[in-house]
C-alpha cells in the first residue's frame, strides 16, 4: 500500500509541474500577444513581404546572411507598426511582460537544478509545452546562470540539439539562425 501511495504522490506532483508550466506559458505570451508581438503578424508581413519580391523559400535560403537579415528586419519593423498602442503603453505593458519572464527563468532555474531539463515529453505532460521558451525570453541579468544550466544539460544529454540552439542563439544576442532541426 505504502508504494502505491509513493506512486500516485509522484504522479500527483508531475500532474502539478505540469499545470505549473502550462501556466507559466500562457503567461509568457500573455503581453506579448496584447503588444502584437505574436509569430502570426510577424509571418504574414513576412510571407507578404516574399510574395511582393517574387522570393520563394528556396531563394531566400540562398540569400546571403546580410540580405536574410535586412529582409528579416524589414519585416519586424513593419510587423511591430500594425500594434494599435501607443510607445507609452507598449512601455508600461513591456513592464508588466519583463517581471513574468524574470518570475518564469528563476522558476525554471530552481527546476532544471532539482530535476534535470523537462519538457513535456519527459515528465507526461498532456499539455503543449515548450519550456525552453522561458529561457528564450529571460533577461539578460540571468545568462550567466542559464549559459551553465544548457551547457550542463546538453552535456548530460537532456536538452534536445534544438532546444538548446535556440535558447544559445538568445545568449548571443539572437543572430541570424539558419537551419536548426528540432
Amino acid at each position: 500500500m505504502i508504494i502505491l501511495l509513493g506512486i500516485k504522490s509522484s504522479q500527483n506532483k508531475q500532474t502539478d509541474l505540469c499545470e505549473e508550466l502550462s501556466q507559466m506559458m500562457e503567461n509568457d505570451q500573455k503581453f506579448r500577444k496584447q503588444l502584437g508581438l505574436q509569430n502570426d503578424t510577424f509571418l504574414q508581413v513576412f510571407d507578404s513581404l516574399k510574395r511582393n519580391h517574387n522570393i520563394t523559400k528556396d531563394e531566400f535560403s540562398n540569400l546571403t546572411p546580410e540580405e536574410q537579415n535586412s529582409f528579416l528586419t524589414n519585416t519586424r519593423r513593419i510587423a511591430s507598426k500594425q500594434s494599435k498602442f501607443s510607445q507609452e503603453e507598449k512601455d508600461s505593458v513591456w513592464q508588466l511582460q519583463i517581471e513574468i519572464d524574470r518570475y518564469n527563468t528563476k522558476r525554471l532555474m530552481k527546476i532544471v537544478k532539482n530535476k534535470g531539463w523537462v519538457s513535456k515529453q519527459n515528465l507526461g505532460c498532456q499539455e503543449n509545452l515548450k519550456t525552453w521558451i522561458f529561457f528564450r525570453h529571460a533577461p539578460k541579468e540571468y545568462f550567466t546562470q542559464i549559459r551553465k544550466i544548457i551547457d550542463l544539460e546538453k552535456e548530460e544529454n537532456r536538452i534536445s540539439e534544438y532546444e538548446y540552439q535556440v535558447i544559445d542563439n538568445h545568449l548571443k544576442g539572437r543572430p541570424q539562425m539558419f537551419k536548426v532541426q528540432e
